[in-house]
């Protein structure tokens, strides 16, 4: 591994440091809410992601959303007034976990280590082989980073010709282009979609456990779920489906221990915001969400006044300014894929994608079963499941769980995209909006371990069930193969390393680490968790194949690539990761009918990268390639990628 700089652990140190400051200012005030407990955390987890996203925005308004300083300032400030004008938590987080872990028994806390050292070690198993995935690297990861070059985050940016990615809602993309601008590298990238499924699984934990779901049950559902290949497989980059399914689940469970802590409905609400912000399927969910949270707390709604006012006010900012600029645009708040009469029209390309499977279920479904069920694995079991248990339970929560579910699924099959489509032949989207069907999958989840409240027998039913979909799910995500999904001894390496840990550190029961030590520690261990892995990231995502390995290869062999900031532009579509380790290189796609002036100013002033990608070719005609037919490219990967530079050196 190459040496890490200085200025790179700096700027990881620096990442660290605003982290903690937001969580620190976030955690008093969410004791306002919940004094202790699992929802304080959670809630202070959606109230530092609100933080740090708005931080971002308005500084973009006037260019410093980019700005490690000015993020890093932000971020102090807050932690000052925060300790200026709230209450020292009269339970602090850390004497709290503590105290959590010494009362667990036996069982428990070997479980609750093995969980916690599976999410490790895949974290570092992503670090290794940060393959990203498709969408991840053309354009998640491409919008977080220019935004954290050009400093204007939110800003609609040019990733594909066809897609105009930068209308869809991108609250998430924003989130991790903090977090590029502030730690000016990509390990962190990678970390972030499975630090949204943690959330996902300590909020699911949160609402199962207060709606009295048997422990058992409980941890089998939420396995049941985060098992699915669907997740696996959104584990490889900064993935919206992942993100949106952890605003969503912290939303619900707030949702659900409001009843008993009304004011933990105002981040509920903020966190239903933010998955709407961050895609546009979560919106029924949210919706229904809120309805129900409202109607449930509706007797205190009028004293929960200001925090409710400024939730709402935050949540219109990072759910809805997506939805306004595409209605002010364009004349459909849901455009491009939804168009109003008055406004302008569904583009063509989109339009001949737009095929649901309700539409054509035989069409879609012909010749592809077992390509299907590789990638939900358990979820048919599941979802049959979830009927039976809501006809046996004959409970209200279960029904309106199964409704839920019910709904979720033809909501899905009746989608765009969810179908094959006269396009299919090109570039088949069908199987990749399998993705779309995780929000549906917790709800069946949540619909079987309901049913587990009935009694012994009910609970070890709906146990053994849902173990058996986690294990279907388990053995379909590991057969998708690399570098959609770690091997299969990872998923048995990590839960024993998390117990054997457990079981050392229970040889000393009177071993008492001050927090103010274990801080520091986990600051540390974070920092350079994130520093070592940045300088060989190129060559890591070489590694694993992905979109654009044999470019970023090569790149990564020259001197003049690593040392130094020419910009990079692309034709048709971006590879994220040539921003460089530092993300000193420019990102810029060249336009669809750009000048042959323009085109070799380009190569003058850094590098060309062309991809022959016929489905592009079939749809938009780019006359980059043609504009740089005459001249011997600098790198030729058997026609497929080539690289044109006519910068000196």
């Amino acid at each position: 591994m190459s040496l890490v700089a200085p200025s790179v652990l700096l700027s990881a140190a620096l990442l660290v440091a605003c982290v903690l400051a937001l969580f620190d200012a976030s955690v008093r005030l969410a004791s306002a809410a919940a004094p202790r407990g699992l929802e304080r955390l959670v809630g202070a987890a959606v109230i530092a992601g609100a933080m740090l996203a708005l931080h971002a925005l308005l500084l973009g308004l006037v260019g410093l959303g980019g700005s490690a300083p000015a993020l890093g300032l932000a971020a102090l400030a807050t932690l000052l007034a925060a300790r200026a004008l709230l209450p020292r938590p009269e339970v602090p987080p850390g004497g709290e976990l503590a105290a959590w872990w010494r009362e667990l028994e036996v069982p428990a806390r070997v479980g609750s280590a093995a969980a916690a050292g599976a999410w490790l070690l895949y974290i570092a198993w992503l670090i290794r082989w940060p393959s990203l995935g498709l969408d991840g690297v053309v354009y998640h990861l491409t919008e977080s980073v220019v935004w954290a070059q050009q400093g204007r985050p939110g800003s609609i940016e040019l990733a594909t010709y066809e897609f105009p990615v930068g209308n869809y809602p991108v609250l998430s993309e924003v989130m991790v282009g903090w977090s590029n601008a502030v730690a000016r590298s990509l390990p962190q990238a990678v970390v972030w979609a499975p630090a949204m499924l943690g959330l996902a699984l300590l909020s699911g934990w949160l609402g199962l456990r207060e709606l009295r779901v048997p422990r058992p049950a409980a941890a089998a559902a939420l396995a049941a779920v985060a098992l699915t290949p669907i997740a696996i497989d959104g584990l490889r980059g900064p993935s919206t489906d992942i993100a949106a399914l952890g605003w969503l689940v912290s939303a619900a469970a707030l949702a659900v221990v409001a009843r008993r802590r009304p004011a933990l409905l105002a981040p509920a609400l903020l966190a239903a915001a933010m998955a709407v912000g961050v895609k546009t399927t979560a919106l029924p969910y949210a919706a229904a969400i809120v309805a129900w949270g409202l109607l449930a707390a509706r007797g205190e709604i009028r004293r929960l006044a200001v925090p409710l006012g400024a939730a709402a006010a935050a949540g219109a900012v990072l759910g809805g300014f997506w939805y306004a600029r595409n209605l002010v645009d364009h004349g459909s708040p849901f455009w491009p894929f939804v168009a109003a009469p008055w406004g302008d029209p569904v583009p063509e390309y989109l339009a001949r994608f737009d095929s649901s499977f309700l539409q054509s279920p035989v069409g879609t479904l012909e010749g592809r079963v077992g390509e299907y069920l590789s990638f939900v694995g358990g979820v048919p079991l599941l979802l049959a499941g979830a009927l039976g248990a809501a006809i046996a339970a004959r409970s209200r929560a279960t029904g309106v769980a199964a409704l839920v579910t019910v709904a979720g699924g033809i909501a899905w099959a009746a989608s765009p995209y969810t179908g094959r489509s006269s396009l299919s032949r090109l570039f088949d989207l069908s199987l990749s909006t399998t993705r779309y069907l995780l929000p549906v999958v917790a709800a069946g989840a949540l619909t079987v371990a309901l049913a587990a409240r009935r009694g012994r027998r009910e609970e070890v039913i709906a146990t053994v069930f849902l173990t058996a979909c986690a294990a279907w799910s388990l053995g379909a995500a590991i057969a998708l193969g690399f570098p959609r999904s770690p091997p299969g001894w990872l998923f048995v390496a990590g839960p024993a390393a998390g117990a054997a840990t457990a079981a050392v550190v229970g040889l000393f029961p009177r071993l008492r680490l001050p927090s103010p030590t274990a801080l520091a520690a986990g600051a540390v261990a974070a920092t350079l968790g994130l520093a070592l892995p940045a300088p060989g990231f190129l060559s890591r995502y070489a590694d694993t194949g992905g979109f654009g390995s044999p470019v970023a290869r090569w790149l990564d062999s020259r001197d003049d690539f690593r040392d130094g900031s020419r910009p990079v532009a692309f034709a048709p579509a971006p590879v994220s990761v040539l921003a460089g380790p530092r993300l000193r290189h420019r990102l810029e796609v060249i336009p669809a009918r750009e000048s042959c002036t323009r085109v070799r100013a380009r190569a003058r002033r850094g590098y060309v990268v062309l991809r022959r990608f016929e489905f592009e070719r079939q749809l938009t005609r780019f006359t980059a390639d043609e504009c740089l037919a005459g001249l011997r490219p600098a790198f030729d990967h058997g026609g497929e990628w080539r690289v044109y530079t006519l910068a000196p050196g």
